[in-house]
């Protein structure tokens, strides 16, 4: 059907957006900061019909996406954005500076 670009692939939401992509047909390139999750994730994938390729990359370094990205750019079909920052706590004990990381990292993938 199509290849799904999934950012912050790992384990949880984006684990299961990936194995609901490939169930529905899609090929999966996952995107994270590190590999950590990478083989979870491929064999879930692979065990709902997909193929995955996991891509080790900073979404904070332009430059980085562009080369890692440049391969597979003529088969993404969907870009599902779901980097973002873990922060367990509180809402009230959250600082503005942990608030502003999340925006960031969640709006901008800065």
């Amino acid at each position: 059907m199509g290849t799904l670009l999934l950012t912050g692939a790992a384990e949880g939401l984006g684990a299961a957006l990936a194995e609901t992509f490939a169930g529905a047909g899609y090929d999966v390139l996952g995107l994270s900061r590190t590999d950590r999750a990478s083989d979870r994730i491929g064999r879930r994938v692979e065990r709902a019909g997909g193929s995955y390729t996991h891509l080790v990359c900073d979404l904070t370094q332009p430059a980085d996406v562009t080369a890692i990205l440049r391969p597979f750019a003529d088969r993404i079909d969907v870009l599902i954005h779901n980097a973002h920052v873990l922060a367990i706590k509180p809402f009230a004990e959250t600082t503005a500076s942990e608030f502003e990381q999340a925006w960031r990292v969640a709006c901008l993938a800065q």
